[in-house]
């Protein structure tokens, strides 16, 4: 049937709980007349002087913008068949529990969860990595410069033993990468976001949550989709789907400007890779460096470019891989005054825009 009059405050079921400053709570229990014994929670529950979802904590002369309402239940009064009771609770939420608020970005409650602001978390993982550039302690080499063959103290390039002889296989070292989660309430799952999982970002974007005081911007490369989780919702009369980003996201730089092909220190390495150029093998045209202190010479003009096992000093050919320049020839310390290794940067992710995603 229905609900004769309003509710009514009883002031003998008001509490509070103020152990922790962060997280007050309250309750207010009202009183509830119905005009027919079979009457139920769902009819009283509908009683006009109720709180509404959302809603925050209001008292007599007390208000507490900050203590919202996050439970309302209703309880026939013993011995009564018209009598109800019902109770709400508030309380003011922090950490992990004011992510649970049903309330928009700005902080206003809203019935409809597609309305509802994101929740957001930040972790890390760690895992285990080659080494591909270190800093020597010590000057490496002969002694009296780098044009005798010295690697100065400091001087960033890969694990080597005195010799230049690149060590193999590397050494290893633990590096954490940084995993950002945001859930968002939306219509469907996210069809479209399949086909960016492990791809990264072509242009740089960012998350901004100002409700947490979080702001990140992704530079170019630097995240990675490593999945999408959703879940199918039915609240407050609505169907959606709670749908989780996982973005992992490598802020590794390349390295400085004169050991890389092409890409200046600053810019972010990201999910891109680099890769020692050396080999036993060298680009073969007329004039060029043969490894061995000469040159090649045999090649007739205008022939397809080659490539020939290097030679060591000695006449035989080498056994291991040795520097190049970036150009196919074998490093010499008059390449770059210092003999830096050269490293070549490649891209191994394809490429979206994550500004799609809108998250």
């Amino acid at each position: 049937m229905s609900v004769v009059g309003t509710a009514a405050t009883l002031h003998t079921g008001t509490t509070g709980n103020f152990k922790e400053e962060a997280k007050r709570e309250y309750q207010i229990v009202f009183q509830v007349t119905v005009d027919d014994k079979d009457d139920g929670p769902p009819t009283v529950l509908q009683a006009t002087g109720l709180p509404s979802t959302g809603s925050t904590y209001a008292m007599g002369n007390e208000t507490d913008a900050t203590a919202y309402l996050y439970d309302l239940s209703a309880k026939r009064v013993s011995g009564t068949r018209l009598l109800w009771h019902v109770t709400a609770k508030y309380k003011r939420l922090s950490g992990d529990d004011d992510q649970d608020e049903h309330t928009d970005e700005n902080g206003e409650p809203q019935d409809d969860p597609l309305l509802w602001h994101n929740q957001i978390g930040v972790t890390f993982q760690k895992h285990t990595i080659p080494v591909d550039v270190a800093w020597n302690l010590i000057d490496i080499g002969v002694p009296g410069g780098a044009p005798t063959g010295q690697r100065p103290e400091g001087r960033p390039g890969p694990v080597i033993n005195s010799a230049f002889t690149v060590l193999d296989p590397p050494l290893e070292k633990e590096e954490s990468t940084m995993i950002v989660r945001v859930t968002k309430n939306e219509l469907t799952f996210p069809q479209l976001a399949s086909g960016f999982i492990d791809t990264i970002n072509s242009d740089p974007f960012t998350i901004s949550k100002i409700r947490y005081n979080f702001f990140m911007l992704f530079f170019k490369n630097t995240a990675k989709l490593a999945g999408v989780d959703g879940s199918f919702q039915f609240e407050n009369n609505t169907v959606f789907w709670k749908n989780t980003y996982e973005l992992h996201v490598n802020e590794r730089s390349f390295a400085p400007a004169a050991n890389n092909a092409g890409h200046p220190g600053f810019e972010p390495k990201g999910w891109n890779e680099e890769v020692l150029d050396r080999g036993i093998y060298g680009i073969a045209v007329d004039g060029l460096d043969d490894g061995r202190g000469g040159s090649y010479t045999g090649n007739p003009t205008g022939a397809q470019t080659g490539v020939q096992r290097l030679q060591s000093r000695g006449g035989g050919s080498v056994d291991e891989p040795i520097l190049l320049n970036g150009r196919g020839l074998p490093a010499t310390m008059t390449d770059t005054n210092t003999g830096d290794p050269v490293y070549l940067p490649y891209r191994i992710y394809q490429e979206n825009d994550f500004n799609i995603l809108g998250i």
